[in-house]
């Protein structure tokens, strides 16, 4: 294909129709979690590609090429999301520390934390840890601010509530 010549809808279709299972496949050897992912965006790639610098020379070598970068990249960002996650754990497990003047031991309240529902706990973190306002993370959690409110409010009476029991 010509350079400077854009793929009209039923060239871009049969394009789909014969690289998406290869790009696919071709992507599980660096990504395997996202592949499909990889190949939607290689192609999302491509139209952007054709909308700036005209269509490549080598559409299938482009393609291929373009997705190996992708899934090297998704790949890379999925291992940074895991490596944050531990240490995440690692924090919360951390986050109080125990002395002999704390009411709430800090390895309780972590456990107690891990039993809120997830969303309860993002509330609780991102205000606490994160110091953001309840606007701020009703706009994160993308739910609105009064409800953002109302759940930290049940989350830190349920924390409360496991520290009196642990006092007794």
């Amino acid at each position: 294909m010509n350079s400077y010549q854009p793929l009209n809808e039923n060239e871009f279709g049969k394009l789909v129709e014969k690289y998406f299972s290869a790009l696919t496949l071709f992507a599980r050897r660096w990504a395997p979690d996202v592949a499909e992912d990889v190949a939607q965006t290689t192609f999302l790639k491509l139209l952007k590609h054709g909308l700036n610098k005209g269509m490549p020379d080598n559409i299938a070598a482009w393609l291929f090429q373009t997705a190996k970068r992708t899934a090297i990249d998704e790949s890379r960002k999925v291992f940074r999301f895991r490596r944050f996650c531990r240490r995440y754990q690692e924090d919360v497990d951390t986050l109080f520390e125990e002395s002999p003047e704390t009411v709430v031991y800090g390895r309780e309240i972590s456990e107690r934390l891990k039993t809120l529902p997830e969303e309860a706990r993002q509330i609780v973190l991102l205000r606490i840890w994160g110091n953001l306002s309840f606007e701020e993370i009703a706009t994160v959690v993308g739910i609105p601010k009064t409800s953002v409110f109302r759940e930290y409010t049940r989350a830190l009476e349920v924390l409360r509530t496991f520290a009196k029991v642990g006092d007794q």
